[in-house]
């Protein structure tokens, strides 16, 4: 789905995501089975990105793909896609950037990360994994960083 012809439901989850240019969402999917909703972004062609180190405005490289697990939205587990940019920067090198919505390698959105903190505050990190449905050892892994 191109930016310009996105859904009105694609620009509510944009806005409660705090998803801004030149991200933007392409897709979204509801496996009512699973109980889950996936939600897939992409970045404008030809967005420069800064580069992890210097800050410098980088051309993108190419791109790997990760996800997130993010806050549940209407009792349904929910899961940020994007393709993630690598920069290619003259004086670095190559690099993957840094997203808004989430620390490098923790596979969960700043918001999620910050939920079960919380929670962990209240409760042991097994009533934090009863109640998010993440293994005990990924919140110790949020708890240590």
């Amino acid at each position: 789905m191109a930016k310009e012809a996105q859904s009105q439901e694609a620009l509510l989850f944009q806005v409660a995501l705090g998803i801004q240019e030149p991200w933007y969402i392409t897709d979204i999917d509801l496996k009512q089975d699973d109980h889950e909703l996936h939600i897939y972004l992409n970045f404008e062609r030809g967005s420069e990105f800064p580069c992890p180190t210097c800050k410098a405005l980088c051309k993108c490289h190419d791109t790997k793909s990760k996800v997130w697990q993010h806050l549940t939205f209407f009792q349904y587990k929910t899961y940020i896609h994007a393709r993630l940019p690598r920069v290619s920067c003259n004086d670095h090198g190559v690099h993957l950037v840094e997203v808004p919505w989430a620390r490098q390698g923790t596979g969960f959105s700043l918001l999620m990360e910050a939920f079960m903190l919380t929670l962990c505050k209240e409760t042991t990190v097994k009533g934090v994994e009863r109640v998010t449905g993440v293994k005990d050892k990924r919140v110790w892994n949020v708890c240590a960083t």
